[in-house]
């Protein structure tokens, strides 16, 4: 083989050399470039998922926040209502404490009104032979001077109109919340303004809320 055919042998394997590393080189290129997209359609792939992931448990946690304050607020409701049964079954069978607001007069109350009351005058029995006359008549009793004192009117109990647990259904935290809500005493229940009923109409889920102004009523009119 001649000089001439092996120099072109050897510009043909450059070219060809050339040829190849040229495609590689465009196919590497190329191969960069799918990563690089395949990469940010990862990445927004996952921020995809990651946003209504987060948003999701955002949800959940209010949710849960949410469920919490009425279970805490129905276990207050009916921790009221047991404590207003309890109140009543004693005040039933006389053993009810008296309230922590309402002063301690009731036995001071009773025992003046004992001690005004005049005590009957004895009666007495004159023999039956003086009734009876020497003709056998029976004598018609005398007239007797003095008089029974007319029984002193029963005095009205005091009510204390700001204590608005006199009301059924009404324990201390009930008072409380209606007091902060602008309820402070039993003339707002009893003749109520359009605000009060406004006010009173947030209270209707308490038990026994139906007679809270006849009772109002009944207890400013003593």
């Amino acid at each position: 083989m001649g000089k001439k055919a092996k120099d072109l042998i050897k510009k043909n394997l450059e070219k060809v050399t050339d040829t190849v590393s040229k495609e590689v080189s465009k196919a590497q290129e190329q191969f960069n470039a799918m990563l690089n997209d395949l990469l940010k359609q990862a990445e927004s792939l996952q921020a995809q998922v990651t946003e209504p992931f987060r948003k999701m448990i955002k949800d959940m946690e209010e949710l849960r926040e949410k469920e919490l304050q009425r279970l805490q607020s129905e276990y207050q409701r009916m921790l009221e209502e047991l404590q207003n049964v309890q109140q009543q079954f004693l005040e039933r069978l006389g053993l009810a404490r008296p309230k922590a607001d309402e002063p301690a007069e009731t036995s001071d109350k009773v025992q003046p009104a004992a001690a005004e009351k005049p005590a009957a005058p004895a009666e007495t029995t004159k023999p039956a032979s003086q009734g009876t006359s020497r003709s056998g008549k029976t004598a018609a009793p005398k007239a007797s001077g003095t008089r029974k004192p007319a029984k002193a009117a029963p005095r009205k109990k005091k009510v204390d109109i700001d204590d608005l647990t006199q009301l059924t259904g009404v324990g201390p935290a009930t008072a409380k919340k209606m007091n902060a809500a602008g309820i402070h005493s039993l003339k707002q229940i009893a003749n109520p303004s359009e605000d009060d009923k406004a006010i009173l109409a947030q209270f209707s889920n308490v038990r026994h809320h139906e007679k809270w102004q006849a009772e109002a009523q009944a207890l400013l009119n003593g």
